[in-house]
């Protein structure tokens, strides 16, 4: 009997465990991952797959004093059941109270600044941003928004930039 009832408790804190060492985060009003891994919206998913600072300039985009350019790759796939359009500015770069929309140069690598994605089509590209020096940590935002501009969940992926 005292075997059974440590198995159930071993297996409550493994179970325990598991849950507190997920990596995406649920909170009121939204969702959060870290980089590489995908999160869910009603219409799409995103993933922020690499990011890293550069300064090179890119296009006529370059950073000015105590800035850095930071390059976000991310993936998005249409997930709706319909044919969706995607803007660039449909994402946002939070660091503290700032919200940050990307820079937008004329270059393949980056995100057009709109595109249409067919249902299950996915859209691969970078987001450039420019932010103080000192950021450690950041949110690549995405905020749902209906018609008649009815704002739904936020979702964002966190950035370490350290």
């Amino acid at each position: 009997m005292l075997t059974k009832k440590l198995l159930a408790v071993s297996l409550s804190f493994c179970l325990l465990l598991a849950g507190c060492t997920s990596k995406k985060t649920e909170s009121p009003g939204g969702t959060g991952a870290l980089p590489g891994e995908t999160v869910e919206t009603k219409l799409l998913s995103f993933s922020a797959t690499e990011f890293s600072f550069t300064d090179t300039p890119v296009g006529e985009i370059s950073p000015g004093k105590d800035q850095r350019l930071l390059v976000v790759k991310v993936e998005v796939k249409n997930t709706s059941g319909q044919e969706i359009t995607v803007y660039f500015d449909d994402f946002e770069l939070e660091a503290g109270e700032e919200k940050r929309f990307p820079e937008f140069p004329q270059t393949p690598e980056n995100i057009a600044e709109e595109t249409i994605l067919k249902n299950r089509d996915t859209l691969s590209g970078t987001l450039l941003f420019l932010v103080p020096a000192k950021t450690k940590e950041a949110r690549l935002l995405y905020d749902e928004y209906f018609e008649g501009d009815l704002k739904g969940e936020s979702y964002w992926v966190t950035l370490n930039l350290e």
